[in-house]
């Protein structure tokens, strides 16, 4: 089979695509920008309108993201309106996606950055590779290139042939397979694009980063700092990406070229995975499937064993061409591979029935059966190409198209609210609970608020209050306490104190005096790593306030520990009190609370003097000693 690609744009078409890549760069750099900007200090940072609006923010960041990328790899590729209908869909499809990760809630809902909410990490990858998918498929159905054509002798014959009802199925045969042949050749054009961009960003930022360190050494750290700044960063980025794409889309014939030689290079690999897969399969045999439960992570190995072979075979398989079928090794070995998938993909199924039947559905459990239904279209698919085929392997190209389509159903489903793993999770769990399947004593409450999104914060609510039967203390008991415990992680840096909560917990030394006023304020407790004290909220923790005095004729300081966090406060020379910073213990001999509370406390010089570069301080930190009873031991 042979290609044929469109003509080659003029240098004014590809002067005009230029320009709206850039075009759009720079729009999706300034959205980032308005969207990621904040304040440099704490009290901005921690207010921001993204946290405290995140269904409004995460749609928008996650649009500004994609929607642009598929205007840019589409420019050029596909005509105007179609294009711009693409890029709107990608905008709202990523914005619904977004707005339903925002509103899941729970307590770990959101990754940060510099304490901005973020998507789900998952959700990154999956619409990454959804819209990679989506792009392939509407470029190919809307795309400028000319079709995809088979030789001239070959199309000939079968316009001669066609009006015959028994050429029918090789017409149908031939469409499948030039069908499939650009799908394979869009598919791989773009994917290397976008490789390549990254890589491109890199080195760029590689070369930016040297250029800086330049300067730095002949005391000119301007353009350092620039290079630094948000403003910067993302134009740069988004402006090399765009330079990239086009570059690699002007040069199709150095795609296609290095695309051949990746896939022929990874070819090679296929028998020597077969080979491994095949001894594996009949050591299991003999050697039993135990072992491989006791891993406890068997499914995920088979899975991942599974998607390399697949790779594999379509490194080996690509297109579909004659010549592919003239590597015998190769092509035996991609058939083995083909029979190969449906044991890997059955025994991965296996493992995960088993987990579930053990300790029931959690959110990674239900993503994996999604990824074993897909593995399940390959094998079968796969496996199914090697019985009455007309080609060598034929079916894979029908199965490759419809895996397709079942990935992004299977997207679309799982990151929406019409199979959302957070809520299967929670029904199944609590089912399991209240049917008796689980021990109430065992129950892991917390994962209920933190994966089970706010059907597990209702989920515990309701336990909490209507919880029945033989058990029903012991889980309301629970359930209540993951609440408090989600209640104080969630958001106890911005709650004022306790006051009468802290004068229970809170053992003031020497005896008679109490803390100042300051300390039942969040003011201070915003400019601690951790927020509130444990002892702040929970009844039975306590914490130990001593006062000691640094040097003499200055103010008084105190010191402020609890069970794993030591902490030390000074009042300024207007009298409010200042975190001057944390204790550590630098032997790492256990915790010192106890010495703290009852041992004598003195100020000592520092066992190495700090040293001052420029204006920045940095402290020596010595080099740890073994604790006493560390010593002894290794002495015994």
């Amino acid at each position: 089979m042979e290609e044929r690609y469109s003509r080659a744009p003029s240098t004014a078409d590809s002067r005009r695509v230029f320009y709206v890549r850039l075009l759009t760069a720079s729009v999706q750099a300034a959205l980032l920008y308005a969207l990621l900007r904040i304040g440099s200090d704490e009290d901005a940072i921690k207010h921001t309108w993204q946290s405290a609006h995140p269904q409004f923010y995460v749609p928008l960041l996650l649009a500004a993201v994609y929607a642009p990328c598929a205007l840019l790899l589409g420019a050029g590729q596909m005509r105007v309106r179609p294009l711009i209908l693409w890029t709107l869909i990608v905008a709202l499809a990523a914005a619904g996606l977004g707005y339903h990760d925002a509103m899941r809630g729970g307590q770990y809902a959101h990754d940060y950055m510099n304490g901005l909410p973020l998507p789900w990490f998952r959700l990154w990858l999956v619409m990454t590779a959804a819209g990679f998918v989506g792009q392939v498929l509407i470029t190919d159905g809307y795309g400028n290139d000319a079709p995809i054509v088979i030789d001239a002798t070959e199309t000939a014959n079968a316009a001669a042939s066609a009006p015959t009802l028994a050429s029918a199925p090789a017409a149908a045969t031939h469409a499948l397979r030039s069908y499939y042949a650009r799908h394979f050749n869009t598919a791989w054009r773009m994917g290397l694009q976008i490789v390549l961009a990254f890589v491109f960003i890199g080195v760029f930022w590689l070369v930016l980063q040297l250029g800086a360190t330049l300067f730095s050494t002949i005391g000119l750290p301007g353009p350092e700092r620039i290079i630094r700044e948000l403003g910067f960063i993302l134009p740069a980025c988004t402006l090399a990406f765009a330079i990239a794409i086009h570059l690699t889309s002007v040069q199709s014939s150095l795609i296609r070229g290095l695309r051949l030689l990746v896939l022929t290079l990874f070819s090679w690999l296929l028998p020597l995975l077969a080979i491994i897969v095949a001894a594996f399969l009949v050591s299991l045999i003999i050697q039993s499937v135990q072992p491989l439960w006791d891993t406890r992570y068997a499914a995920s190995l088979l899975l991942s064993s599974a998607a390399l072979m697949v790779f594999l075979i379509n490194a080996c398989y690509q297109d579909g061409s004659p010549e592919q079928e003239g590597q015998r090794l190769r092509r035996w070995a991609a058939m083995l591979g083909a029979v190969e998938l449906l044991p890997l993909v059955g025994l991965a199924a296996w493992a995960l029935q088993l987990r579930v039947r053990q300790y029931g559905w959690t959110v990674d459990r239900i993503v994996a059966a999604a990824v074993c239904v897909q593995a399940a279209w390959y094998a079968l698919g796969y496996a199914s190409s090697l019985v009455r085929s007309r080609g060598w392997m034929q079916r894979v190209e029908a199965t490759n198209i419809s895996a397709a389509y079942l990935f992004l159903v299977l997207v679309a489903a799982l990151f929406s609210p019409l199979a959302e793993p957070a809520r299967l999770m929670v029904a199944d769990q609590v089912a399991r609970l209240q049917s008796g399947a689980t021990d109430p004593a065992k129950f892991d409450y917390s994962a209920l608020y933190q994966d089970g999104g706010h059907w597990g914060l209702d989920a515990l609510n309701d336990l909490a209050a209507n919880a029945t039967g033989p058990s029903a203390a012991t889980i309301k008991e629970q359930a209540q306490h993951a609440l408090n415990s989600y209640v104080f992680n969630r958001d106890y840096v911005y709650r004022d104190p306790d006051a009468a909560l802290l004068a229970k917990t809170v053992d003031v030394l020497p005896a008679g005096r109490s803390l100042p006023e300051t300390f039942l304020k969040k003011d201070i407790w915003t400019k601690v790593a951790w927020g509130l004290p444990t002892c702040a909220y929970d009844e039975q923790t306590r914490c130990t306030a001593r006062f000691i005095t640094l040097a003499p004729g200055e103010p008084e300081a105190m010191i402020f520990a609890e069970a794993s966090q030591r902490y030390l406060f000074q009042p300024d020379a207007q009298g409010t009190w200042q975190l001057l910073g944390s204790l550590e213990d630098s032997r790492s001999c256990g915790v010192v609370t106890n010495k703290i509370k009852h041992g004598e406390i003195r100020p000592v010089p520092p066992a190495l003097p700090d040293l001052m570069v420029d204006d920045q301080r940095l402290r020596i930190v010595p080099r740890d000693q073994p604790c006493v009873d560390t010593a002894t031991r290794d002495v015994q």
